[in-house]
């Protein structure tokens, strides 16, 4: 089938720009390609199943977004982690029908920023990383039934927060920061949709390991640099969805590998930066051969 591209006309005020326009695959993670500034009259084309986005400017002001609403109307994604902005206009952001990505990193929010929040009905994917979000605002995100997404790495976010975070319907890529441990991993497992988690530099142990078996969707899991270590390995293969496992940075050895060539249901596995040695990964691949192995 050939893919294709709806032609987009956006005109923006020609003697100043609103920031940096980018494209963008609909699926995350993702990366942009920058594609201009957002002054005067932009013509291009957008492929299926892409977004196209706006890196506001830090300096725009509501006045001269307003005159560029017909333009705003056809962005998907919005980027205010470098703006200068209020409340009421991050309200008149979320307002906007086409709004499928929203990027708040490193901000310094508000549940005032979130009152509107549920009003962005077609939300998909939320980036909050480094933001001064706390366990007191992120109720407001549940609000958005429609998300997908939810990145709040580098936040203060804690255990607390699990609870709610399981209960959004649609929740499928979770990337959560350093401040979770056990009990809210085993909070997170009452979703029914989470389907790639990453808990990085969390405080996880092996309890962690085998309450993830419940979590039916699970496909992906990154515990990269956690104190993971050979004694938790024999959880992994009862996670019977997983797929992919990233154990980079973690205290895993030879001695565990055993334990991981029962995974048998692994398609990729990552081991570096670990004390897992070359002669052990060669052993592990003629023992999972449909895995790709990286590491040490």
């Amino acid at each position: 089938m050939v893919a294709s591209t709806k032609e987009l006309t956006l005109v923006f005020p020609s003697k100043t720009t609103l920031g940096n326009l980018y494209l963008s695959k609909r699926t995350f993670p993702h990366n942009r390609s920058w594609i201009g500034q957002a002054s005067g009259e932009v013509k291009l084309s957008l492929p299926d199943q892409s977004i196209i986005g706006l890196a506001m400017a830090h300096d725009v002001d509501a006045r001269t977004a307003e005159g560029s609403a017909a333009a705003l109307a056809q962005i998907t994604s919005m980027d205010l982690s470098t703006a200068q902005y209020s409340p009421a206009f991050l309200a008149a952001i979320l307002k906007l029908s086409t709004l499928v990505e929203l990027r708040l990193d490193f901000l310094n929010l508000t549940s005032q920023d979130f009152v509107n929040l549920n009003e962005a009905t077609a939300l998909e994917t939320l980036w909050l990383t480094g933001s001064t979000i706390n366990d007191q605002i992120l109720p407001l995100v549940q609000g958005v039934k429609t998300l997908t997404s939810l990145t709040i790495k580098s936040t203060k976010i804690t255990d607390a927060s699990m609870k709610a975070l399981a209960a959004l319907p649609h929740l499928k890529n979770l990337h959560l920061p350093a401040t979770i441990s056990d009990s809210g991993v085993i909070d997170l497992t009452a979703s029914s949709s989470i389907e790639d988690l990453d808990i990085s530099y969390t405080t996880i142990t092996a309890k962690s390991l085998a309450a993830l078996a419940n979590l039916k969707s699970l496909s992906t899991l990154y515990v990269n640099d956690t104190t993971l270590s050979d004694d938790s390995m024999a959880e992994v293969k009862n996670i019977k969805g997983l797929k992919v496992l990233f154990l980079n940075g973690t205290k895993v050895t030879d001695k565990c590998l055993e334990q991981l060539a029962e995974a048998t249901q692994l398609e990729h596995l990552e081991l570096r930066d670990t004390k897992v040695t070359e002669i052990g990964i060669a052993r592990l691949r003629s023992k999972l051969k449909d895995c790709a192995i990286f590491g040490p």
